[in-house]
């Protein structure tokens, strides 16, 4: 049983601006909880979880704890920057304050009384006067250890505990005052939601709504994902030699991070810098028309590289062998990144592109259609 949910939660319930809120729930938990989940969904498959963990650790300056199904657990100095880092992210949705662990020995009557207790506390210290307190519970179960019946328990005994304390909750998915978040992994985990991320807030600068629009445009999640694996900390400048449409430029700029695209196709860069200046971003960014195998940039120029290379369909690799194209791209990049500069690109796979094995790490597959798959692929010039 399940009271609210993002997928049918499309209000102010997941865009709730959290400052005010945090300090409530500091003061009913009676001290800051800087034990942290981040809930990720399935939106970019395991490349989404490689995507939070790398946010987590290098953006939000955050100890990964451990990892269980869908969900990171995390240590961080800071809420805030926990949240940060949920914004920043494509496939984070929820972020969880852990407030008790209950071991599963106390999984019969025992359990819900103990989940009502600190349930009940929390709410105590949200109470104002005789108003009605809105309340939401989510249960997060991904192996089914939560039979209904215990659920509707833990439901029915927090309901009456609150009773007992003379505090009168309904059940709220639009507007709750706060979420109660019970996780059922190795212990019973009892939480309190910080923050609900909206998975559709990438759709006003989707591709099709760019005034210049190409078939071979990136996805915002996609490039996203690319800025986000390279670039991490938000340093700059950031070189794109594959620019396009501008996803890539778009989406560091976006986040603070000055990028410089390269394309040889002059309707590729005018486009592009209409794009930008659609979205607001054209003076953070700049486009130069050029050959990516002989870029026009002093070396060492640059501290993080994303791109997605010319496959030869959709867009055109300019009558030359998409592969080997990349491998000149690539090492053309050893020259103009800085030392400890990284790059992320997309390859499909294929013999031909066999050699990225022993030039970069593989992070990841994305499913794209029945003949084409993406490799999500990481360099690291070391030095």
């Amino acid at each position: 049983m399940v009271f609210c949910s993002d997928d049918d939660c499309r209000n102010s319930c997941c865009r709730e601006v959290y400052g005010d809120r945090l300090l409530k729930y500091a003061g009913a938990i009676g001290k800051i909880m800087p034990v942290l989940y981040l809930e990720v969904s399935r939106c970019l498959d395991i490349c989404g979880l490689s995507e939070a963990v790398t946010l987590a650790e290098k953006y939000c300056s955050c100890k990964v704890l451990g990892i269980n199904e869908w969900l990171i657990k995390i240590f961080c100095e800071s809420e805030e920057t926990a949240m940060l880092c949920a914004l920043r992210a494509n496939c984070i949705r929820k972020v969880i304050r852990e407030v008790a662990v209950l071991p599963w020995s106390n999984s019969g009557n025992s359990l819900p009384e103990e989940i009502s207790v600190e349930v009940a506390n929390i709410a105590g210290s949200l109470k104002k006067d005789d108003n009605i307190l809105k309340l939401c519970i989510e249960f997060y179960d991904p192996r089914g250890k939560l039979c209904m019946n215990l659920r509707e328990d833990i439901i029915r005994v927090i309901l009456t505990m609150l009773r007992k304390r003379g505090i009168y909750a309904v059940f709220s998915r639009s507007l709750p005052e706060f979420t109660v978040w019970i996780g059922a992994l190795d212990s019973v985990v009892l939480g309190v939601k910080l923050r609900s991320v909206r998975g559709d807030r990438f759709g006003p600068r989707a591709p099709g709504r760019r005034v210049y629009e190409r078939p071979f445009a990136l996805k915002v999640e996609l490039a996203r994902l690319l800025v986000n694996l390279s670039s991490p900390s938000s340093e700059g400048p950031l070189i794109d030699p594959f620019c396009g449409t501008g996803s890539i430029l778009i989406e560091a700029a976006l986040e603070g991070i000055f990028a410089v695209g390269v394309d040889l196709n002059y309707d590729n860069v005018r486009g592009a810098r209409r794009n930008a200046l659609q979205l607001g971003v054209y003076h953070s960014l700049d486009i130069v028309l050029s050959d990516s195998e002989l870029m026009p940039f002093r070396d060492r120029a640059f501290t993080a590289a994303a791109f997605d290379p010319p496959y030869g369909r959709a867009a055109s690799s300019m009558k030359r062998d998409p592969a080997l194209v990349l491998a000149r791209v690539l090492d053309e990049l050893k020259r103009v990144l800085k030392e400890g500069g990284k790059a992320a690109f997309l390859a499909p796979k294929g013999e031909e592109y066999s050699f990225l094995e022993s030039l970069a790490n593989k992070v990841c597959s994305i499913y794209v259609h029945s003949s084409l798959t993406r490799d999500v692929w990481l360099v690291d010039e070391r030095r």
